[in-house]
């Protein structure tokens, strides 16, 4: 029964796709010949998501680096307070 539908699903799938050109328009790539407010979004959002990764591990190495540089340093002592004598 499978096997009967396999070539009816096949020219299904293809020709859906040969029919819909309008979706492939949706691909980052395929808009890069054009000049418009999407090819520069693209091109905005690769960016952002290129640096984000790295603000991220560089935010930690940076906190990871100043807790550790307070820890290293000596607590200051605190002086004896004194206390009044009673007559």
């Amino acid at each position: 029964m499978i096997a009967r539908l396999q070539p009816l699903w096949t020219a299904l799938v293809t020709a859906a796709v040969l029919l819909s050109p309008r979706v492939v328009l949706a691909c980052s790539v395929c808009s890069a010949g054009r000049e418009d407010e999407s090819a520069a979004a693209f091109i905005w959002m690769t960016v952002f998501l290129s640096v984000l990764p790295l603000a991220i591990v560089g935010g930690a190495v940076f906190w990871l680096w100043r807790h550790s540089k307070r820890r290293a340093e000596p607590e200051p002592e605190l002086a004896p307070q004194s206390t009044p004598v009673e007559a």
